[in-house]
């Protein structure tokens, strides 16, 4: 399915907030441009609980929420030369578990999450996305995330999302 919105998922947008301060911090505690881009990667650790994937499963919608877990945030930023702002980062998901809110059955949640962009600014970046998440029951596999997706300056999202979710939010 091909989308086009103005609203990125909480995650995201979030993430993309977290890349912009951890470059802009970078360069306001006095590093320049080379060493910020050689400086270590900036690693964040957020709780999971209350992350949210929605699914179509058999036609039924179905919410899988996180209870317990952590989400790994790696992230790289830098300003080059000509003043070209880069970045990247990976979401990954780390002993999450999660309930459908309707069974005593427990899920978990792996995958990650692939971002990065460029731009003369963080808010004049193009940004892409890939999302690869599967949710795993008793049985194994009961549903995934296969997100492409592209965060254009304008506000649009275009790309691709398969599977039978969206990406967490």
């Amino acid at each position: 399915m091909i989308t086009t919105s103005r609203h990125p998922s909480r995650i995201t947008r979030n993430l993309l907030k977290l890349a912009a301060m951890l470059t802009i911090a970078a360069g306001g505690v006095g590093l320049n441009s080379l060493a910020a881009s050689a400086a270590p990667d900036a690693v964040v650790n957020l709780p999971a609980a209350g992350l949210a994937v929605q699914c179509s499963l058999n036609g039924a919608p179905v919410i899988y929420t996180a209870i317990s877990g952590t989400m790994h945030m790696v992230n790289q930023g830098h300003v080059d030369a000509n003043g070209v702002f880069h970045f990247t980062g990976t979401v990954s998901l780390q002993n999450v578990t999660a309930t459908d809110g309707t069974t005593p059955t427990t899920y978990q949640i792996v995958g990650a999450s692939w971002f990065g962009g460029d731009g003369t600014s963080p808010a004049t970046a193009t940004v892409r996305s890939t999302d690869e998440f599967n949710i795993i029951g008793p049985q194994g596999k009961v549903a995934s995330v296969h997100a492409h997706l592209t965060f254009n300056p304008d506000g649009s999202v275009t790309g691709a999302v398969l599977g039978d979710c969206a990406p967490p939010a």
